[in-house]
Formats: structure tokens, sequence, C-alpha cells
């Protein structure tokens, strides 16, 4: 996910303000079985440059996994984040994967990440899914300890944490017993009028 580091996105959807800071993950779809992804949009105020940060990435639902490399996942994502500095991650608990970064401090600041509200940076976390899984699941990611580059912590040092529905699509069958209930509530209204 170099995209975080290095790349800026344009959001489609209303973004969550901060004084100082703005993430979210967007809400997306799966069918069982299947791989789905989430995307996490990060901005700080203008003008400010981060030399470090933590990260907990938590989801609600044993079978739901993230996939362990390549595209979408957070090893990817902390590859990334280590072209520019020093950066961790791992299990910490079921369904709990924290991890951190810091700038390179023989890098200048050139190791710093840029961002602000209008140049958001962006990684995709992907989640296996099992055939089993057939109700949403929630995603969320909470930042903290986020430092500028002078090292001083930025506003509420609690941290940052957003969210997102992850939601099955409906089987056909789903579907299709959705519309003849429709369509018997009609009739039913249509009745009671004559």
């Amino acid at each position: 996910m170099a995209t975080l580091a290095l790349a800026g996105a344009q959001p489609a959807q209303a973004i969550v303000f901060w004084d100082e800071v703005t993430l979210y993950l967007t809400h997306a779809t799966y069918n069982p079985g299947n791989t789905v992804d989430t995307t996490f949009y990060f901005g700080s105020r203008p003008a400010v440059d981060l030399s470090s940060f933590d990260f907990t990435l938590t989801w609600d639902n044993a079978l739901a996994t993230p996939v362990a490399s390549g595209p979408g996942s957070v090893a990817e994502w902390t590859a990334a984040l280590s072209s520019k500095g020093n950066a961790s991650y791992g299990q910490a608990g079921p369904q709990v994967i924290k991890g951190g970064w810091t700038a390179d401090p023989l890098g200048g600041s050139a190791s710093f990440i840029s961002t602000s509200y209008s140049n958001l940076k962006w990684a995709v976390f992907a989640f296996e899914t099992s055939p089993a899984l057939n109700v949403p699941f929630v995603v969320s990611i909470e930042l903290t300890n986020i430092k500028d580059s002078t090292g001083d912590v930025m506003d509420l040092g609690s941290g940052f944490i957003n969210w997102a529905t992850i939601t099955p699509v409906p089987e056909p069958a789903g579907w299709a017993g959705l519309l003849c209930g429709l369509a018997m509530l009609t009739r039913l209204r249509n009745t009671a009028r004559s």
C-alpha cells in the first residue's frame, strides 16, 4: 500500500474532521467466501508533516481474516511505510493487529509523511471471508501518538478512530423472497382498499 505514504486520493464520500486529523474507512459489500476491500483515508491539517504514529486495526468477526500478504495486506502497507522510516506490525490478540511507524532520523525531511485534508493518503485493507459468514462485520482503525515533524503529539493524544461496516450481498434467493413479500403486501393493500 505504497499509496498511503506516496500518493494522494480524492475521496467520494463525506469526511469526518477533527481539529487536526481526519481519517475514515469506506463501507463495502462482499460475497461470502470472497475477498473484500475497505479503503483507509488519512489526512492532517495543511502544512503538517508527520514523523510517527501508532495504529490498531480490529475486526469483530473471526470468520473474516485480513489477507496475509500481497495487495491490501497490512504487510504491504507496512512495507510501503518502511520506505520512509521504521515500520512494524503484529498480531496483538484475537482480531487485533497493532503496529507503528517512525520516520528515519537520518533521512531528514524526506522521511516525513506529508499529508493534508486536500491531499489524503490512502491504503486498502483486504479481508478474506468464510463461506459461512453471511452477516455484516465491522472493521476499525485507530491512530495514536501521531507526531508532527517537530516531534510534538498532535491534538487528542488518545487517538483517532473510525470504522466501516462490511455487508454481505443478498443471495438471489433472498432477493426473490423480498420481491415476493413486497408483491404480497401490495396485493393485501389493494384488497383492503376495495
